[in-house]
C-alpha cells in the first residue's frame, strides 16, 4: 500500500481531473475514483488504522462552522442527502490525504516534494503543448485522445491556452501556485529549495495558460515572496510588467478585466465576458442568500438547492439577460457558486466564517523554521487562489493543501505539549 500511496496516488489524484467517465449524467473523474479506490483498498486490506484526533481537528472545526446552518436547513424540510454527501466526501478525502502523509513520515518536506513531482510533470507537458502548437503538431497539443474530459482548446492570439493534464487552463494555473511561490523566491535569491531550471519551467508554463486567475496568483506570489531590497523590487517589477504586457496583448483577458466593475455591482447587461458574467450572476445569488440568512447561513451544500430560485428572482423582468442566461445555462456554476468565497459565505454564514478565521489566525501566529514557513505560505496561497476559481470541496488538491497547512501549523503546538514532531528533511535541489 505504501508504494501505491507514494508513487501512484499523487499523480492520479492531482492530474486525473481531465480523465473520467459519465454515470447517470454525472462525470466522475479519475482523481475522485483514485481517492475512493485507495480508501476501499485500505479498509479491505486492514491497512487503515485509526486517525489521531489532532489530525481530525481542522476538519471538525469546519464541520462545526457549517453545522448550525445545516441543522436549520434540515428543519426547513430540504433534502438532507446533499449535506451528508458533502460531509462524507470530505471525510473520505481527508482520511486518504492523511494516510498519504503517514507514508511520507508526516514530514512536510517529503509531502511537498510529492506535489512538486506532479507540478514538474504537468508544467513540462504544458510547455511541450505550446511548442507543439507553434509547430502545428496536433497530436501533441490537442490531448483529447488521451484526456476525454480535457479542456476545449482556447486561443490567445498566436498562442494556445495550455490546460496541460487538467480540465481547464485556470485549474492548471491554480495548481502551479505553490511551485510559483518557490520559483519567485528562487529568482529573488530568498530560497534555494528549487533549482533555477524548474523555477523558469513553472513560470513559463504559467505564462502559457493566459489565465487571469493564474496571473493574479503569480502577483500574490511576488508580493508574499519579496523582501525589501533594490534587487528584489526590480525583479518583482519586471515580473509584474511582464504580466501586464501579456494581459494587455490578450483581448479575452482585457474583456474579462473590463467586465469586473459591472459584475461587482450586479449591473449586468448580458454582453459581458462569459466568465465575468457567470461570476457576476453568482455574486448576485450569494448576496441574496447571505442577506436572507446572514448569521447561520443556509447549510453545507445548500447553494445548489437554492441558487436557481435566487437567480430567477434576480433576473425577473430583465428579458435581455434572461435570454443570455438561457443560452449558457449549462455553463453556469450553480452547484458551488464557482468560488469558495461565495459558496462558503452563504453556507456558513457570518458566524461560521468568523469561527474559521479565528482558528486560522490562532495557528498562523506560531513560529516556524524557514523551510516549514515556505511550505505553509505556499499551501495558503494555493487555497486562496483555488478558492477564487472553484467552490468544490470534495477534491484531492484542496484537501491536500488544507491538510498540509494544518500539519505544518499544528506541529509547533504538538511540540509545546511535549509530543514529538517529525524530523526535518531538506527538499532535493535538481
Amino acid at each position: 500500500m505504501g508504494a501505491i500511496y507514494l508513487r501512484l496516488l499523487p499523480f492520479l489524484a492531482f492530474l486525473g481531473t481531465a480523465v473520467g467517465a459519465v454515470f447517470s449524467g454525472q462525470q466522475v473523474n479519475l482523481s475522485l475514483m483514485a481517492v475512493l479506490l485507495v480508501m476501499v483498498l485500505s479498509v479491505g486490506t486492514g491497512c487503515f488504522s485509526p486517525m489521531p484526533l489532532d489530525h481530525l481537528k481542522p476538519l471538525m472545526w469546519f464541520f462545526a462552522a457549517t453545522l448550525p446552518g445545516t441543522v436549520l436547513y434540515g428543519l426547513r424540510g430540504a433534502p438532507v442527502g446533499v449535506p451528508l454527501m458533502q460531509y462524507g466526501g470530505m471525510l473520505v478525502c481527508w482520511m486518504v490525504v492523511w494516510r498519504l502523509f503517514r507514508y511520507a513520515d508526516n514530514a512536510p518536506e517529503h509531502i511537498f516534494k510529492l506535489y512538486l513531482m506532479c507540478a514538474t510533470a504537468s508544467a513540462a507537458v504544458a510547455v511541450c503543448q505550446q511548442a507543439a502548437f507553434q509547430f502545428r503538431i496536433e497530436l501533441l497539443y490537442d490531448l483529447h485522445w488521451l484526456l476525454p474530459g480535457g479542456a476545449e482548446l482556447d486561443f490567445a492570439g498566436p498562442f494556445v491556452r495550455v490546460p496541460s493534464l487538467f480540465s481547464e487552463p485556470s485549474y492548471f494555473a491554480a495548481f502551479l501556485i505553490p511551485a510559483l511561490y518557490l520559483s519567485v523566491r528562487r529568482l529573488t535569491g530568498n530560497s534555494t529549495t528549487l533549482g533555477m531550471g524548474r523555477s523558469v519551467l513553472f513560470i513559463s508554463a504559467l505564462m502559457c495558460t493566459f489565465s487571469t486567475i493564474g496571473y493574479f496568483g503569480l502577483l500574490l506570489c511576488v508580493l508574499f515572496a519579496l523582501r525589501l531590497s533594490v534587487r528584489n523590487l526590480m525583479l518583482g517589477a519586471l515580473l509584474v510588467g511582464l504580466l501586464v504586457a501579456v494581459a494587455a496583448s490578450n483581448p479575452a483577458l482585457v474583456s474579462r478585466l473590463s467586465s469586473i466593475p459591472s459584475a461587482l455591482q450586479s449591473d449586468l447587461q448580458g454582453d459581458e465576458n462569459l466568465s465575468a458574467l457567470i461570476n457576476g450572476l453568482n455574486l448576485a445569488i450569494a448576496s441574496g442568500m447571505l442577506g436572507d440568512r446572514p448569521l447561520a447561513g443556509t447549510g453545507l451544500g445548500a447553494y445548489r438547492i437554492y441558487s436557481m430560485d435566487y437567480l430567477e428572482s434576480f433576473l425577473a423582468g430583465n428579458d435581455v439577460l434572461i435570454g443570455r442566461v438561457n443560452e449558457m445555462l449549462e455553463q453556469l456554476t450553480l452547484a458551488d457558486g464557482g468560488s469558495m468565497y461565495l459558496r462558503l459565505s452563504t453556507e456558513m454564514g457570518l458566524l461560521g466564517m468568523a469561527w474559521i478565521g479565528l482558528m486560522v489566525w490562532r495557528h498562523w501566529r506560531a513560529t516556524l523554521p524557514d523551510a516549514h514557513r515556505e511550505i505553509a505560505t505556499a499551501s495558503a496561497l494555493f487555497i486562496l487562489v483555488f478558492s477564487i476559481r472553484s467552490g468544490q470541496l470534495v477534491r484531492f488538491d484542496i484537501m491536500f493543501f488544507c491538510a498540509l497547512f494544518a500539519l505544518v501549523r499544528l506541529q509547533p503546538l504538538r511540540s509545546q505539549n511535549g509530543q514529538s514532531t517529525p524530523a526535518m528533511h531538506q527538499l532535493s535541489t535538481p
